[in-house]
This record gives C-alpha cells, structure tokens and sequence, in this order.
C-alpha cells in the first residue's frame, strides 16, 4: 500500500509539474554556429514560444561534428520541457548512417514535437569565378580535375549532401572543405577562398540580391519565390535533381504528454514561419503542421558492388524521399530518407 501511495504521489507531482510548465526559462539549442538557416529558424521560433508560454526562450548555440555536439546535449537534458532543439535532418535523418560513432539515437532519445518548416538550397559562386550558369561550373571543374575544392556547412550536413547530389549527376569529383555552419562557410565563396558551395535559400538570398554571390540554380522541384529569375537544377540540366531540408522541434525523450501538447499549442495556431513569411520573401518556406514520422526501417545500409567509375560516387537519383550515398572506402551503399521529410497525417 505505501508503494501504491507514493507511485501515486510521483505521478500526480509529474501531472502538476506538466500543467504549470514552463515554471522558468526555456533554452532552444542550435547545434550550429550563429548565422546560418538553423541558427535564424530556432531564433523565429523561440521569440513566438516565449510569447506564448510566458517565459523567456533563450537560444543556446552549441556548434560542432556537424550538429552532433548539440543533438547530444539535448538528448542528455532532463525530459521536462525545459531543453529544446531546433533539429534538422542531418542530425535526425542522415547522421544515424552517415556517422559510425554517433552518441545518441534519434528516435530513441528523443521527442518528436514537430516538424516547422522546409526549405531548398541554392548554388552559389563568388562573382570573381566568371561562371554563369551551372554547365559553366561543372566545365571549370571538370577543366581542372583534383584542383577544385568547394565549401559545405559541415560533413554531412544539407549543402555536403546536395553537393554530392550535384557530384554524381554531373560525373564530376571535387574535394569538399567542411565549417562549423553556413555563416562561417559562406564568406569563404564570397570573398573568392573557395569558388562555390550549397546553401539553403532563406540564408543565401540576401546575399545573391546584394550582389556579393551569384545564384546558378535552385535544387527544390520548383523556382523559389524568392529568387525567382534563378533556375531549378533540373532546368540547368541535371535531369532528376530535387531535394530540400527540413527542420523540427525536438526534445529528450521521455518528456510528459502534457508538456508536448503544450508546446504544438504554442506553435502550431498561427504558424509563425509563414507569418514571418509575408513580411519577408526570404522565408517563403513552408509550414508544416504534422509531426515528423521516424522509424529505424527508413534508415539503412546495405553494401554494394560499386560498379562503375571511381568517379561515380556520392548521391544518385533513387525513389522520391530517399538518396543513395555511395560510400568512397568502405564501398557502401547508405539510403537517407533526407530529400522528402516524411510525415504522418
């Protein structure tokens, strides 16, 4: 009987601490540096949970191994609403495959609160390279073979995976040179370090208008609206090329009903991405309002033959919501269910 009466006690102490959440400030982790998409996202979306749940919501950048040092964090935090994290699908979605040593399970130590927003990326150069379009670029590098290296956000993050994307179908193999972020990746290509690099739009817009960057094509399906003079890939001529990330509210796992239901509350009414999205068409994005469905089926690995040339490696066109990276040592054949978030109704 005392054990029934103090289980009771437990459960009614966690009941109360659900409904008066949050009883102090709430931290949204950005596991990548500040100045980039990620980074942006998780400001927007803090400033709208602080006005609606009443506390202040403080955004905690903890960069490093492309977003796993923060993933981590998060993953270790006390399940009680309190530690947030501003995911996107290379920490959730690519990682789990790409990475061997990973510290945390994305499905097993997490809360999936729900997915916010999508968004492509678009191909930049510095206008010091003198390339106009993207036969020009792949014809500079393939001009130059083992001479060219580009930049990327990080290993494995979005602009390595459209790069590689761009790698297979253009038959081309340069070097790729990781940062801690889109923000300390991009002045390397405007200031002419590195000739060229995939960055999501809502952060490389800024920097085509004004002039610093040129944009040679956009990877989602269709135009953006808010570079809508700038090609899709496919219109430059990669056949098949189409992909875009996404971004989600995640949490420990174990975090009480009531504490979720609280925060899709807090968010989901009025979609603050999209409103923001009005008074600005850089972040003509979508919203989602479904949450993220994860399951360890959609992400696997099988070894491959490796047929063909050693230049054909990186991401081929496969099924719509999933791509093939293609191991360059271990030979093996990774399916990431990156290029379409699933999404359960």
């Amino acid at each position: 009987m005392r054990k029934f009466l103090l289980a009771v006690a437990g459960l009614a102490l966690l009941a109360g601490q659900a409904s008066a959440y949050p009883d102090r400030p709430v931290e949204m982790v950005v596991a990548y540096a500040p100045g980039g998409t990620t980074d942006t996202i998780g400001r927007i979306i803090a400033a709208e949970l602080a006005e609606r749940l009443g506390q202040p919501v403080t955004v905690e950048n903890r960069p490093g191994a492309t977003g796993q040092i923060g993933s981590q964090y998060v993953a270790a935090a006390k399940p009680d609403g309190h530690v947030l994290q501003i995911a996107v699908q290379t920490t959730h979605a690519v990682a789990p495959t790409f990475y061997g040593n990973l510290r945390y399970d994305p499905i097993k130590d997490f809360t999936a609160i729900g997915q916010v927003v999508g968004a492509p990326l678009v191909l930049i150069t510095s206008p010091k390279l003198g390339v106009e379009d993207v036969p020009g670029l792949i014809k500079y590098i393939k001009d130059r073979p083992g001479q060219v290296s580009y930049a990327t956000g990080g290993t494995g993050d979005g602009s390595h995976m459209a790069a590689l994307f761009f790698n297979n179908l253009a038959d081309i193999d340069p070097q790729f040179i990781p940062h801690q972020g889109e923000g300390p990746a991009i002045p390397q290509v405007i200031g002419g370090h590195l000739p060229y690099m995939f960055v999501l739009v809502p952060t490389g817009a800024s920097f085509v208008k004004s002039g610093q960057a040129k944009a040679l094509g956009v990877t989602g399906a269709q135009r953006s609206p808010t570079l809508p003079d700038v090609p899709t890939m496919e219109e430059a001529g990669l056949k098949g090329y189409a992909m875009e990330t996404w971004w989600g509210i995640f949490g420990p796992a174990g975090m009480p009903d009531e504490v979720v239901k609280r925060l899709k509350l807090s968010w989901q009414p009025s979609c603050p991405i999209r409103r923001w999205s009005s008074a600005s068409p850089a972040w003509a994005s979508r919203c989602v309002r479904r949450l993220p469905r994860f399951s360890r089926s959609s992400s696997r690995t099988r070894t491959s033959a490796g047929r063909g040339s050693s230049r054909k490696r990186g991401l081929r066109a496969s099924p719509p919501s999933r791509a093939c990276l293609q191991g360059r040592d271990k030979r093996q054949t990774v399916f990431l269910p990156f290029l379409t978030a699933e999404v359960s109704s």
